[in-house]
């Protein structure tokens, strides 16, 4: 069942199902391969400076509408310690102290099947790995303004949610259509990130 999201052009041809045991991680990869290297593109390696980390906050806008969308879809039934990973709160919290002004997000609704959460939450969930680097490049400027808005950031860590997110994943290895599903989700979560970030970039100094 697709997600209910406005502007998704995700592809509707089969996927091709990665083989042996982690055959939705490697299908959710490969399948976001292109729109996930889209997004970061955005975000260009560089000097971290106080525009380029706005720049950073502002792309994750997102996660103020998934998360709630994926709540009501009873996401915990999914991942049970849901209430620990959420991180739109110190986003906001991140984003009020670089001064950047809140702004109301779209609602987006999302079917209830263990695919779609599974995918939407790939998305949320692997943005923490790259969130590490990016960590290490702001606390290298010895800028106490900016290492003091890095609760976003900093969220998760030492708990190892990816690695227990890749087991609540590994339960649908061996369903076709759910990993076909969890694609279909995932493509629609990097679709909208993309389109967050393209509309906020005029707002952003270069």
């Amino acid at each position: 069942m697709r997600s209910a999201l406005p502007g998704d052009s995700s592809r509707r041809e089969p996927i091709k199902l990665a083989p042996q045991h982690g055959r939705a991680r490697r299908s959710l990869r490969n399948e976001t391969a292109m729109l996930h290297e889209t997004v970061e593109r955005h975000f260009a390696t560089g000097p971290m400076t106080r525009d380029a980390y706005i720049r950073y906050l502002m792309m994750n806008r997102p996660f103020a509408s998934i998360e709630p969308a994926l709540e009501a879809a009873s996401i915990h039934r999914v991942l049970p310690d849901w209430d620990m990973r959420q991180r739109r709160f110190a986003l906001a919290s991140d984003m009020d102290s670089m001064g950047i002004p809140n702004r109301e997000t779209r609602a987006i609704t999302l079917s209830d099947d263990i695919g779609t959460l599974l995918g939407w939450s790939y998305v949320l969930e692997g943005s923490r790995l790259g969130a590490r680097f990016i960590l290490k490049g702001l606390e290298s400027t010895r800028d106490q303004e900016l290492i003091g808005a890095t609760r976003f950031l900093r969220h998760g860590a030492g708990m190892n949610l990816w690695t227990t997110f890749t087991v609540a994943l590994s339960r649908i290895d061996n369903d076709p259509l759910a990993i076909e599903s969890a694609c279909e989700a995932a493509r629609a979560a990097f679709s909208y990130f993309k389109t967050v970030t393209e509309s906020s970039q005029p707002s952003i100094r270069a």
